[in-house]
């Protein structure tokens, strides 16, 4: 999740930013952003992040509880969801083979 909020925090930074859109997947959409920063830019930038010249939302931060509970969160909302995902693949799963298992058992 931290990785979606690095070009908002370089462009806070002034760092310039080259962009390379996805490849077009058809009905599938495209494939995902590249993002290239200028390496002077980025070494200017960390020193102004590590002395605080630059503000970072709390929200995006790890050291701080808001940004922790979010990241918390996030993680809680991912794996539940594939969690629910995988249990719908198995109860497919088990669903279609009770039904063959049920077919081969009638007379």
């Amino acid at each position: 999740m931290r990785e979606a909020w690095l070009p908002d925090a370089a462009r806070r930074a002034d760092v310039r930013v080259r962009t390379s859109s996805g490849q077009s997947l058809g009905a599938w959409g495209s494939g995902p952003t590249s993002y290239y920063f200028h390496a002077e830019d980025v070494g200017r930038a960390t020193l102004e992040f590590a002395e605080g010249r630059i503000d970072v939302p709390s929200g995006w931060r790890t050291d701080t509880a808001v940004g922790r509970l979010r990241e918390f969160w996030f993680k809680v909302l991912v794996y539940g969801a594939a969690t629910v995902a995988v249990g719908a693949v198995v109860a497919a799963v088990l669903g279609c083979l009770a039904f063959v298992v049920f077919v081969l058992s009638v007379e």
